[in-house]
């Protein structure tokens, strides 16, 4: 727990049978401690706490130095410790009360790190509690991660667009690679978006990229009658993903047919406020034109 630097110095310099310490003996800067602590301390001036630096802690336990001491079992190597912070959330339904369950909430995507068959099967087992009574844990998830979302928009709505949407990307990477047959296309959350639209929409860059590679059709609108997802990929400036987008579809046969069916509909005079994305997509056909010579 944190303490103050008083009771630091108390602990650190004095002896069993001290009974006072003068001016002497004490230190005349005690802030001297943090500067001796080498990184293993933060002090906090304004509360005037200290606690344990986090790097410190990270740093010993996967050091070569506890592996050789009398404490060798608390040694964890780094991808150990990000399965473990993964694998902990995927046993929700027993952790209720668990103290790092926020953390956990919001991060749990982040410490995937081996897309291997041990690690998928942990995290697939957690997903697939989507179709048990209430969502199951997927469901509690989701709804931690967005308050108020109505249990049949969870239920229809694939793992794949949530972990886009709040731009788990190494959750997106591990989804793509398992799954042989996924569907990018399938409209999903109270919109009715595809899985790249809401990235798109929602500025996560990475997993827009990811799905992007992954041949998802950047003109799809889903449901709804918004923008597609290279439009605001080129909103957001993102070159390099519309290029990505380009050349995906050029490599499926993007044309002039295409983009006669796509694009000049929206050119005509009540195209529903939208002639600016006419604009842009116009750009982004002469884009594909120049790339395909």
């Amino acid at each position: 727990m944190p303490q103050d630097l008083n009771e630091i110095y108390q602990r650190i310099f004095s002896k069993a049978d001290d009974i006072d310490l003068d001016s002497d003996t004490r230190l005349q800067d005690l802030e001297h401690i943090v500067t001796l602590g080498q990184g293993l301390l933060d002090y906090n001036r304004e509360t005037g706490l200290i606690t344990l630096g986090h790097s410190s802690v990270k740093t010993f336990l996967t050091s070569s130095y506890i592996e050789q001491s009398d404490v060798p079992q608390f040694m964890i190597s780094e991808s150990e410790a990000h399965n473990t912070i993964m694998c902990t959330f995927a046993r929700i339904h027993a952790l209720l009360e668990y103290p790092l369950l926020e953390y956990e909430t919001h991060n749990w995507p982040l410490h995937i790190r081996n897309e291997n068959a041990l690690e998928w099967d942990h995290i697939n087992g957690f997903l697939s509690t989507q179709y048990h009574n209430c969502c199951g844990s997927y469901g509690f998830w989701i709804s931690f991660l967005a308050p108020g979302l109505e249990p049949e928009v969870i239920f229809r709505s694939a793992p794949l667009y949530y972990a886009a949407s709040f731009g788990f990307a190494p959750l997106v990477k591990a989804l793509i690679l398992q799954n042989q047959n996924i569907n990018f296309e399938k409209p999903r959350g109270r919109c009715g978006s595809t899985a790249l639209e809401v990235a798109c929409f929602r500025r996560q860059k990475e997993t827009s990229r990811l799905l992007a590679e992954a041949c998802a059709n950047a003109f799809a609108i889903g449901l709804g009658d918004g923008f597609d997802a290279i439009w605001w990929a080129s909103k957001n400036g993102w070159d390099g993903v519309v290029r990505i987008m380009v050349q995906v579809e050029i490599e499926k046969g993007f044309s002039l047919e295409f983009s006669k069916n796509h694009i000049e509909p929206l050119m005509e005079p009540a195209a529903k406020g939208v002639q600016a994305v006419a604009l842009n997509q116009m750009q982004i056909w002469a884009m594909a034109r120049w790339l395909s010579q």
